[in-house]
């Protein structure tokens, strides 16, 4: 059976209650398609970002979480983030790949040769040992278990150092938008 990828959209307003429940919802039926440990991304159609990757913990339910939403997205999947970060991708980078040309709206499942091209842009070593259902252990593990962020900010990043958190605070005080260690995605 090929690989079949299932991407969720979302708002501004609902992005965060997805992030914070680890949740994602429709008000139409197919997630109920979705099955315990396949693929999912979440598209916000407003911001034009598509993060991931995660990964199913519970078959598609209805109401799983009523009130969830306002119940408006009653049709749900509990996932998980499959890498230590969660990756964000612009949508410049895979309109091509997930923009069904007859509506203009995004496609909610993708399989084979498409869902593969499309995880490459979250391709990372967490992401390729899960899909080969190895354990993750990389580099980048190690480094930031060796220099933890210790040093808490007024915007409430945590960073490495107080070099980095003088800057992050005067960049908080004088409104300049930033992220604090944001993963790009280099497709090799």
């Amino acid at each position: 059976m090929p690989l079949r990828l299932f991407i969720f959209e979302c708002s501004n307003a609902t992005q965060p209650e997805c992030f914070e429940r680890n949740l994602f919802g429709s008000s139409a039926r197919w997630p109920a398609a979705v099955k315990p440990n396949e693929l999912c991304l979440l598209y916000n159609f407003q911001s034009g970002f598509i993060y991931g990757l995660y990964r199913a913990l519970t078959k598609g339910t209805r109401g799983l979480v009523p009130d969830a939403w306002a119940s408006l997205y009653p049709w749900q999947v509990q996932v998980q983030l499959c890498s230590k970060e969660r990756l964000g991708v612009p949508r410049f980078n895979i309109e091509k790949l997930v923009r069904d040309p007859d509506t203009g709206r995004a496609r909610n499942v993708l399989y084979g040769e498409p869902a593969q091209n499309l995880i490459q842009n979250f391709a990372s070593d967490v992401t390729w040992r899960y899909l080969r259902g190895e354990a993750s252990k990389t580099a980048e593990d190690d480094y930031r278990m060796r220099f933890p962020r210790r040093h808490h900010c007024i915007d409430g990043h945590d960073v490495r150092s107080l070099s980095e958190q003088a800057i992050d605070d005067w960049l908080s005080r004088n409104q300049v938008y930033h992220e604090y260690e944001r993963l790009i995605n280099i497709p090799e």
